[in-house]
């Protein structure tokens, strides 16, 4: 479609209940922690230097790795010192850095927070208001990107901002309050997930063998490898290309052959096998391999090259056979005029064969003509037969 900008990510919105709620004061000590089952709670600061913090804990989901797009805390309001959208000081939503227990939370050891990214909000509620009760808000986009980002998720708190004013405060509903109000704190957060970014690693060719520092392969139709990942996770496929190397000569240029293994999940290694007839012993080659995310239209940049010699050791044959034959004084004897020759002849690459066979005079013998007598051949014989 004109104007998408590719890989296309799907935001996703949810609204989270809050886990925990529960304000301290700076009257609470271990005696007398905060109450986890009260239905109202105080932010702020009151005539007389007392300090109320409302802490506040949500089941985030994990969020690691994806990208926080907006997130905001909705608060129901129910009372401040007085009424307007833009009161002095406001109430300060800030992220907790240190664990804390709910039910026993108290003003020495309430858990430590950080004004990184921090938000306030000016609007006071009260029963003078035309609304009544009425939701206050904070953009706690920066927070949630920061969970996101691999900071740990303690919750929230809100507070007087510096807390050295008076008569600056707010009252909410909590979570507990379901038969006056039945409206809990809310965080909602609208992510997406990362953006698609294959990587290629760790690219192999098998069977293979380094002689002088050099890679040599042993077959004339290895399986190459890599390992293939995203960001994004999903099921994705290694591309991978052979080509001449350019530094040999009298074996001709340019490509070879390309392919693309089977899909695996991300994390896993690509594999495909170099078809017969591709490659010959004796070249020099080179090869390289990219991650392709097709779900997502993406791919990674190609692996450096990798280089190999083709070196496939020469067909062996043994297991000769004359038939019919017997062994007479260690020596072997045919009983026909018309014998069947036999012999095994193996392929290290696995490739058919074309077996040879030659009949002579024995040097050594008298009175029998000498040289060939007869040879044969059959082709297309497979290895190992």
């Amino acid at each position: 479609m004109a104007g998408t900008t590719y890989p296309v990510r799907v935001a996703a919105a949810v609204t989270l209940p809050v886990n925990a709620d529960v304000e301290v004061t700076s009257d609470n000590d271990a005696d007398f922690p905060g109450d986890p089952t009260a239905a109202y709670m105080m932010a702020g600061t009151r005539t007389g230097g007392f300090k109320h913090r409302v802490h506040l804990k949500f089941d985030t989901p994990n969020l690691t790795g994806s990208t926080v797009t907006d997130a905001k805390l909705s608060m129901n309001t129910i009372d401040a010192q007085s009424c307007g959208a833009a009161l002095a000081n406001g109430i300060q939503v800030a992220r907790l850095t240190g664990a804390w227990d709910p039910g026993n939370v108290y003003w020495a050891n309430k858990p430590a927070f950080t004004t990184e990214d921090a938000s306030t909000n000016f609007k006071g509620v009260s029963m003078d208001c035309a609304t009544w009760p009425d939701s206050m808000e904070w953009n706690v986009t920066g927070i949630a990107q920061d969970w996101a980002a691999g900071a740990a998720d303690h919750g929230l708190v809100l507070k007087s901002p510096g807390e050295a004013n008076v008569n600056n405060y707010r009252v909410f509903t909590s979570a507990e309050n379901t038969d006056e109000f039945g409206s809990p704190p809310k965080l909602t957060l609208i992510t997406s997930g990362p953006a698609s970014v294959p990587t290629v690693s760790a690219p192999a060719i098998s069977p293979a063998q380094t002689v002088n520092g050099a890679t040599v392969t042993t077959s004339l139709t290895p399986q190459l490898a890599a390992i293939v990942a995203d960001t994004a996770g999903g099921s994705l496929t290694g591309e991978f290309e052979v080509e001449h190397d350019p530094a040999a000569a009298g074996q001709g240029s340019g490509q070879i052959w390309t392919g693309a293994s089977h899909a695996v999940t991300s994390g896993g290694q690509a594999t495909v096998g170099v078809p017969a007839g591709k490659l010959a012993d004796g070249w020099k080659i080179r090869w390289r391999a990219r991650a392709a995310n097709a779900a997502a239209s993406t791919t990674s940049a190609w692996s450096d090259w990798q280089t190999a010699t083709v070196d496939v050791p020469n067909p062996t044959v043994g297991a000769f056979q004359v038939t019919p034959s017997q062994m007479v004084d260690g020596g072997t004897v045919a009983t026909s005029l018309t014998p069947a020759l036999r012999a095994t002849v193996t392929d290290p690459a696995a490739q058919p064969l074309r077996a040879e066979f030659e009949v002579e005079h024995d040097p050594p013998a008298t009175g029998q003509g000498t040289g060939q007598i007869w040879t044969a051949a059959l082709d297309n014989v497979a290895s190992g037969t």
